[in-house]
């Protein structure tokens, strides 16, 4: 059950990988902490789908509901359409 009816925020999910993905060229290091957050960090990046995520579209997709499916509204580069 979802709470408040919300959606899945697609574009929130690729700011999140932004993010992961900038840890894992930060943690540059060969010791073993290091080298776990890069493998983690390269597997949470490769369970995304991102050709679900776009939709339709050529960017990322800002939303999805099952009840309605994707938002109009995208995003590509660092602008919304």
């Amino acid at each position: 059950m979802r709470e408040w009816n919300c959606e899945l925020s697609t574009v929130d999910t690729g700011w999140l990988l932004a993010g992961v993905l900038f840890c894992q060229s930060y943690f540059d290091k060969g010791n073993s902490t290091e080298v776990n957050i890069r493998a983690l960090a390269d597997s949470i990046y490769r369970r995304v789908d991102w050709q679900w995520a776009m939709g339709e579209t050529k960017g990322i997709v800002m939303g999805w509901k099952p009840e309605e499916g994707f938002h109009s509204a995208f995003w590509r580069g660092t602008t919304r359409r």
